[in-house]
């Protein structure tokens, strides 16, 4: 849940496409690091993750 509405649904899916295969920033960084898989880079890896918590 990247935008914090404990949901995890298309507007968490557009933040990660927006960032996907880009140098993230700092405030986004700490996100992915809580969030997703932690490694500084938004990738498929991290798509998978938010598919597993998909809530729609």
């Amino acid at each position: 849940d990247l935008n914090n509405d404990n949901r995890v649904n298309l507007v968490d899916f557009s933040i990660t496409a927006y960032w996907y295969k880009r140098p993230i920033s700092a405030e986004f960084k700490i996100k992915e690091a809580e969030k997703l898989n932690g490694d500084g880079k938004v990738d498929l890896i991290d798509f998978s993750i938010m598919a597993f918590y998909w809530t729609g």
